[in-house]
């Protein structure tokens, strides 16, 4: 839906898969922070960076519990966090 610029569809379906991957492995899951890191992108895109922050903030933490420091997701999470502020 992205990547067809229906980015409210978007958005609803990663919600929907983030509460079903919640309920089904738990809040600190990798699959979970997969889901909130796609929702960072989808608030990034429609230019609502203080959501888009929370949730690369929240998907990076879980990240950085289960992968090596130098992980390539764990480098594009923090990117995409970074590139916030610029």
């Amino acid at each position: 839906m992205r990547d067809l610029s229906d980015l409210n569809g978007a958005r609803a379906a990663f919600e929907r898969a983030l509460k079903i991957n919640e309920i089904t492995f738990g809040k600190e899951h990798p699959q979970v922070a997969i889901n909130l890191w796609w929702l960072g992108i989808i608030f990034r895109d429609e230019g609502s960076k203080y959501a888009a922050k929370e949730y690369f903030e929240r998907a990076l933490a879980i990240f950085k519990k289960f992968l090596p420091p130098n992980n390539p997701t764990i480098k594009t999470v923090q990117g995409n966090l970074d590139a916030l502020d610029e």
